[in-house]
């Protein structure tokens, strides 16, 4: 018997005549484990029944927003992460036990970019690697994501290097951000300092206003060459 099917048994249970707090817990977890799995199937079948015109609404996406309060963005991802597990792992629909290990939607979402999948629209992502990924590749993510469970930060951490490498400019890009992000953060903390003396201070402050104010015009100038470099492309 699954960890879902026993939650089941212990709710009915519950609901007959048992500890609230018991009950609301058990609840939690199994809504916990099929959080995104049931609201994934359910915009499936709603979108395959196509009845949402009969419902008062134009379009799939038009109903998602306006009565279910979900964004495309998040409708698409859930979407073709369901269908990921339905084409590349059925059989972790069809047995949801504590052995088995479910990918999250943003895990399968990374793995469908990676390999191009198309979106809802019919269309493909746009940010796919622009190639078809060798066998040895293909597996390696597959395993990440179906058999390690790996997160999105995880997955990307290890294969973005290899999917989407950066060019040396969006590299300076990224490291300008952290310098002003971090010289920001000094700014703030220059007020709050106790100890130091007041030149101290404010030649630091000097400098630091300095550094942040260069790398901001640095970060626009890496922001316009890479603007260039796309229009290129």
């Amino acid at each position: 018997m699954s960890s879902i099917q026993k939650l089941n048994g212990l709710i009915a249970q519950l609901e007959q005549g048992g500890d609230n707090t018991r009950l609301y817990a058990a609840k939690a977890a199994f809504n916990f484990k099929h959080s995104w799995l049931e609201m994934a199937q359910a915009l499936v079948e709603a979108h395959a029944a196509n009845r949402f015109v009969e419902w008062g609404y134009d379009t799939f996406l038009d109903y998602c927003d306006r009565e279910l309060g979900l964004k495309k963005n998040i409708v698409d991802k859930l979407m073709v992460s369901f269908q990921m597990l339905q084409q590349h792992a059925p059989q972790k629909l069809d047995q949801i036990s504590e052995d088995e290990t479910m990918p999250s939607y943003q895990a399968l979402d990374y793995y469908a970019r990676a390999t191009g999948e198309l979106r809802i629209d019919g269309c493909p992502p746009s940010d796919a690697p622009g190639y078809d990924l060798s066998p040895e590749l293909n597996q390696q993510l597959y395993d990440a994501v179906f058999e390690q469970g790996c997160t999105p930060k995880q997955l990307k951490e290890r294969f973005d290097p290899v999917l989407r490498p950066k060019s040396p400019t969006k590299e300076q890009q990224d490291h300008a951000k952290k310098t002003i992000s971090t010289t920001r953060k000094l700014l703030e903390q220059l007020d709050e300092l106790e100890g130091i003396s007041h030149d101290t201070i404010e030649n630091t402050r000097r400098a630091v206003t300095r550094l942040y104010e260069e790398m901001d015009q640095l970060l626009t100038d890496l922001d316009n060459v890479l603007a260039a470099e796309q229009d290129i492309r």
